[in-house]
């Protein structure tokens, strides 16, 4: 995109510490907010790392368990030790996202 049209604003220093504050939240530029905002985009905030670690661990113990239901498939076999543990993995992990988000630490 062809951007060569630039507009200046004045900030008092509240409006500018508010202003970077948001961005900060942010995985854009200052100026890309501000163009997202004209368009009047949602802009969310960026996941925090126990959000990666998460997404990380559901995705894992989703993997254990489909490996665990096409063997039963396969063999007509259940390993129930192995369902039990990643069931127990998933509940854990249930609540500890219920926990994080009850909190609002997100």
């Amino acid at each position: 995109m062809d951007r060569k049209h630039e507009i200046k604003i004045r900030l008092s220093k509240e409006e500018l510490d508010s202003l970077n504050l948001k961005v900060a939240k942010t995985n854009l530029s200052r100026e890309e907010f501000c163009r997202l905002c004209f368009k009047e985009v949602a802009i969310k905030a960026k996941p925090s790392d126990d959000t990666h670690r998460l997404i990380y661990e559901i995705r894992k113990i989703g993997g254990n368990l489909n490996a665990l239901v096409a063997k039963a498939h396969t063999y007509k076999n259940v390993d129930a030790d192995a369902l039990r543990y990643e069931l127990y993995n998933l509940y854990k992990l249930e609540k500890e996202i219920a926990r994080h988000y009850a909190h609002g630490k997100e």
